[in-house]
């Protein structure tokens, strides 16, 4: 399991959710390949997402408990689709506590 904590909160991606996102991250990676094999477009600035980057996200756009984000591609293209996940189903957010000892 794929898991990131930012400040106090604990994004984990279930088998479910890390599978949705190898998906989507196998199909951008492709098309990224035949836009720049056909020479359309070049890849200057953009970089391909990591799943560190994607759980960073789901921090910074979660929102009703839902999360909906297109990535590019290259730097004139974005996916085909958005990545979509739910919380509960595919990711879980945990709220760490601090412990305080005496």
């Amino acid at each position: 399991m794929k898991r990131l904590i930012i400040r106090d909160i604990e994004i984990v991606l279930t088998d479910k959710g890390e599978e949705k996102v190898f998906h989507y991250l196998a199909e951008l990676k492709a098309k990224r390949k035949e836009i720049l094999d056909t020479g359309k477009d070049t890849a200057d600035k953009t970089e391909l997402p990591t799943i560190e980057d994607i759980l960073s996200d789901i921090y910074a756009l979660e929102e009703y408990n839902k999360y909906c984000s297109s990535w590019g591609a290259t730097d004139n293209y974005n996916s085909d689709y958005p990545l979509r996940l739910e919380e509960c189903v595919d990711y879980w957010l945990f709220e760490i506590m601090p412990v305080y000892t005496l």
